[in-house]
């Protein structure tokens, strides 16, 4: 999604950053605001209702209209919540299309020149999604698929502004020595000094190792079909897919990431 942001070096860390602190200020003040409302946690426990937390709004209320309220409330965030993850999970479907990196590649890549949006691959997410019945996990798990390689550089502000692909190697050998081409990778404007930048990414990848593994547990014991956590299904079958095809006939196609090169500096 960087490269559909104006000046996205330093507009898109700049907005993980502030979304970061938001969401994270706003998750402590609600962590806290559901500790002191928990009442009987013994209640809360022994719920009949599918969710605990509905046990605990409903005590915090005295009313199930009350807790239903509060519900509805959740579920619009969840609604935004779902919305965004199609649109994140969709660009990158694209650009693994525009990568030559999935079937149907050549279809799915097409951007609408009216919307310059990928309307196709925003179609092709939203169909697995709904296929797999539930499209949060859908999402998720089809851009864990697809995030095998990803650029965070650059703009593309029109589809017809001039791109140039890797596959047009006969445009100039002198891209090779452009900023953010391989062999040449350029900080951004955002950098944390060394040591510290190492750190961060180190303890960044050991938190989301233990999330990522976590993700795939049951919500109790023991485990039936009704409580089963089907992530773990949905993504070996991903895994086993997009090993079958790469190996089958993705190789043929995919040659790493596209080398786009904005044509206005030549």
């Amino acid at each position: 999604m960087s490269e559909e942001v104006k000046n996205a070096t330093t507009v898109v860390p700049m907005t993980m950053l502030w979304s970061l602190t938001f969401n994270g200020v706003v998750g402590l003040a609600m962590f806290i605001a559901v500790f002191f409302c928990i009442g009987d946690l013994k209640a809360v426990l022994g719920t009949s209702y599918t969710f605990p937390f509905i046990q605990v709004r409903v005590q915090a209320t005295g009313s199930t209209a009350g807790a239903a309220v509060l519900l509805m409330v959740i579920t619009i965030i969840d609604l935004a919540l779902v919305m965004s993850t199609i649109v994140a999970a969709s660009r990158m479907l694209w650009s693994f299309a525009r990568d030559r990196g999935i079937p149907g590649w050549n279809w799915v890549r097409q951007v609408d020149p009216k919307t310059t949006i990928p309307a196709r691959s925003i179609l092709v997410t939203m169909t697995i999604s709904i296929l797999l019945v539930n499209s949060l996990y859908a999402s998720y798990f089809t851009a864990c698929a697809l995030l095998l390689w990803r650029r965070a550089q650059g703009s593309i502000l029109d589809p017809k502004s001039v791109i140039a692909e890797a596959e047009n190697h006969h445009i100039s050998e002198d891209r090779k020595n452009l900023p953010g081409s391989a062999g040449k990778l350029v900080w951004g404007p955002w950098r944390m000094p060394e040591p510290l930048g190492t750190i961060a990414n180190f303890l960044a990848c050991a938190y989301l190792f233990v999330v990522f593994v976590f993700t795939f547990f049951p919500p109790a014991t023991p485990v039936t079909p009704a409580t089963m956590n089907y992530s773990s299904l949905v993504m070996g079958a991903v895994a086993m897919v997009s090993t079958f095809y790469y190996w089958v006939w993705g190789r043929r196609t995919y040659r790493g990431p596209v080398v786009e090169v904005d044509l206005g500096g030549l």
